[in-house]
């Protein structure tokens, strides 16, 4: 998709001016990989800034668990990154479920590189059927 981009508009939305907060929590390119986040792991927020996120999380997580929250959270942010620069330099663009399905796999890979240790290591990743649900639901909606 060939748009032309105005300055200072945002490169994912291309209606409003580009801030860091727009970018990634008022877009609405961004609001339905978020909405899928949130859907996903239970994130019954919708931040509107950094702050707002940041607050939520360090409220609500602790710092021992909610790996597979963690993982979605930092690889979301890297993948919208990712679209906006693919945007503003390749001039190449993607659907939010390309979005979607890349942020699913990257987080399966990670998963799969975990060495458990001991039993005890899977309060770490929650509940291992949330695990199991979180597969399902993303590989359904990356294939949709």
């Amino acid at each position: 998709m060939r748009h032309k981009h105005h300055i200072n508009a945002c490169y994912l939305c291309l209606a409003n001016n580009e801030s860091l907060d727009h970018l990634f929590f008022q877009c609405e390119y961004s609001k339905e990989i978020w909405s899928f986040i949130q859907h996903t792991i239970g994130l019954y927020i919708q931040p509107s800034s950094w702050s707002d996120l940041i607050l939520w999380c360090s409220a609500h997580w602790s710092s021992k668990g909610f790996l597979v929250h963690k993982l979605l959270l930092s690889a979301a942010v890297y993948f919208l990154w990712l679209e906006r620069n693919n945007r503003a330099f390749r001039n190449a663009s993607s659907f939010p479920s390309t979005i979607i399905g890349q942020i699913m796999k990257c987080i399966r890979g990670r998963l799969a590189s975990i060495k458990l240790r001991k039993a005890s290591d899977l309060r770490n990743i929650n509940r291992l059927e949330d695990l199991q649900q979180l597969f399902m639901d993303g590989c359904i909606y990356a294939n949709a």
